[in-house]
């Protein structure tokens, strides 16, 4: 799973903005880029889990 197919998963930017409390611009650039930097590893895998979407880990974050 990439990290942009990650993102989506989760929601839209803006639902992904506001569940890792980040500005909007930045988590668009995540997806473009498809890259969400380590430091926001773990507030990503909160989201997905609050979310109750499988398979969002820090080894799928790492291999994505």
């Amino acid at each position: 799973m990439t990290h942009a197919e990650i993102l989506q998963s989760i929601g839209t930017d803006r639902a992904v903005a506001a569940l890792v409390e980040q500005p909007l611009y930045r988590v668009r650039k995540w997806r473009q880029r498809d890259r969400i930097p380590s430091p926001h590893w773990l507030p990503v895998i909160d989201a997905a889990r609050r979310k109750r979407i499988r398979g969002v880990t820090l080894r799928a974050l790492a291999g994505g």
